[in-house]
């Protein structure tokens, strides 16, 4: 069972390798890779991330702050 640090790390991986993540490619592919508990149907039918799986990285943060950040924000709700 995957949890948010490992969908964290993933899109880590994927902004090292072009340094650009579209959140509807992401939220798609992370729906594939990890399961449904970490994306929902937005107010406009779209796919997103739930907010306590995704990982805001900006380029001061990028790396392991933003992973420690994602895995705070999971064990804060609860969910893995």
């Amino acid at each position: 069972m995957a949890s948010a640090t490992d969908v964290a790390k993933w899109v880590v991986q994927e902004l090292n390798k072009t340094g650009y993540l579209p959140q509807s490619d992401a939220a798609y592919d992370i729906q594939d890779k990890f399961g449904d508990e970490f994306v929902y149907d937005n107010e406009n039918g779209n796919l997103a991330i739930f907010k306590r799986s995704s990982c805001r990285i900006s380029p001061p943060h990028r790396g392991t702050g933003c992973l420690e950040s994602a895995r705070k924000s999971m064990d804060h709700t609860g969910a893995r």
